[in-house]
């Protein structure tokens, strides 16, 4: 499928930034853990071909971090910078380490033995802005950002860190700017980062982005297209429009451009398959429909078009059908996690005795793969399927207790509010029942049950 996640930041609330060629990535609006494991390269925040042999005292000093002899590490950091001034500084390297390990008290130590010892390197700044962003502390994140640009503006320009630091504050303030919905002034700083990196496509995506928060529809496009001109593996125009429209509650033009981007290019399955699975997801079943029948057209056997008939038969109410689908489905790829979830259910909800409990065998595998995953939806879908596929067993206690380890912060889709509805109910959980059950149907939207939800929550409701 499309990039979207990667470089089209208009489809994902993620702030991951690469800087060039730096090897420095900044992950601003998730945990400490996300850092990662960076190496003497990242901390240094230089190509290695510009280090040298820094390159190697660097290494050296990184060996001594992690045999955890920060007295050794800092020395050989100093060291490795005064013999090589490009670099940053010992504390501002000696910062990225910590964080790399998920240490926060001592790299904030470190930076700020950075800002005494460096007072006129902007490094130090921005990573105390970026940090700050993280957690949410706009203020300190604007006075982080706005001293390291006072900095950079008297900041040697051939200098090879120069142009990483400004990229780094280009994408912090539009970062920033944005959460606080000051859309004119995030714009400024993503076409000032644009024009400095014109080759990177995640200003592109986020001016798009920003652009369709002002109503600038057709500069919007403009940055999509300019994005798919600098990535490969770009969204097509339309696509992103149709996202975005859709976002905005504007569902009529969010169809319209749909449609328009199967238009252009009724040939392309990844089009057909993308508008297919947004249009199921979004309650879109028509257009759903249409592209589904295109892609299994363009190619019968593809287990992804399979799978979303599949799920349209299963709204529909066609559950033969779904199941028949589903079967060819695992046949062709048995190890795919939405196949299987999804014929677990078909299977689940059977009068079968015999069907139930293959429906069990499948749940159980996935629960047992998938059950702990760290992508909570993935999890959230193999538990509330496991969940439900043991009450379906007559397994009630079971089944609740399955169901209480989905993931706290969970985003629960409707069916599987409608099936946890299910299993609250049966349980003699009469408010957290209709309480899921109201979460199910509020959206308006066509899952598979959505009829037998409404009767239950209605049966629940009385008096």
């Amino acid at each position: 499928m499309f990039a979207f996640d990667r470089v089209h930041a208009a489809l994902s609330r993620v702030r991951l930034v690469c800087i060039g060629s730096t090897l420095v990535w900044l992950l601003v609006a998730v945990g400490s853990s996300a850092w990662g494991q960076i190496d003497a390269k990242e901390s240094a925040a230089l190509p290695v071909e510009k280090l040298g042999s820094g390159y190697v005292e660097v290494e050296a000093a990184v060996a001594d971090f992690k045999q955890g002899d920060l007295a050794a590490c800092r020395e050989k950091l100093i060291a490795a910078r005064d013999k090589h001034p490009q670099l940053p500084p010992a504390d501002v390297m000696l910062t990225m380490l910590h964080l790399s390990a998920g240490k926060t008290a001592p790299a904030m130590s470190a930076l700020d033995r950075a800002v005494v010892n460096n007072a006129s390197d902007p490094e130090a700044y921005i990573i105390l802005a970026d940090l700050a962003l993280r957690d949410g502390q706009r203020t300190v994140a604007d006075l982080g950002y706005r001293q390291a640009q006072s900095l950079l503006s008297t900041f040697a320009a051939d200098s090879p860190r120069a142009k990483p630091l400004q990229l780094r504050v280009h994408a912090g303030l539009a970062s920033l700017h944005e959460l606080r919905e000051q859309y004119d002034l995030a714009e400024q700083q993503l076409e000032s980062w644009s024009q400095l990196d014109p080759t990177n496509p995640i200003p592109y995506g986020s001016l798009g982005r920003i652009r369709f928060q002002l109503k600038q529809y057709d500069k919007a496009r403009e940055a999509f297209a300019k994005l798919s001109e600098v990535e490969e593996n770009a969204p097509p125009v339309e696509l992103a429009m149709g996202r975005l429209f859709h976002d905005a509650g504007l569902r009529d033009e969010a169809v319209q451009q749909m449609t328009a981007a199967a238009a252009a290019r009724p040939a392309d399955m990844k089009v057909r398959l993308f508008i297919a699975q947004w249009g199921l997801a979004g309650g879109y079943t028509e257009l759903a429909k249409e592209n589904i029948a295109a892609a299994r057209k363009l190619d019968s056997d593809s287990p992804e078009a399979i799978i979303l008939a599949a799920r349209l038969a299963r709204i529909e109410n066609e559950e033969e059908k779904a199941e028949t689908l589903l079967n060819q489905a695992v046949l062709r790829s048995p190890t795919n996690f939405i196949a299987t979830n999804e014929l677990a259910r078909v299977l689940g909800a059977s009068s079968d005795e015999a069907k139930r409990q293959t429906s069990l065998q499948y749940a159980l595998r996935n629960y047992a793969a998938h059950g702990k995953s760290n992508n909570k939806s993935v999890a959230s879908e193999a538990i509330v399927t496991y969940a439900w596929s043991l009450l379906r067993n007559g397994r009630t206690d079971d089944a609740f207790k399955a169901l209480s380890q989905v993931p706290d912060g969970s985003t629960i889709s409707a069916e599987n509010a409608y099936l946890s509805g299910q299993i609250y109910a049966e349980r003699g959980n009469k408010a957290a029942a209709i309480g899921a059950l109201q979460a199910a149907v509020a959206a308006g939207i066509e899952f598979p049950g959505r009829a037998a939800a409404t009767e239950l929550l209605d049966k629940l409701s009385q008096p």
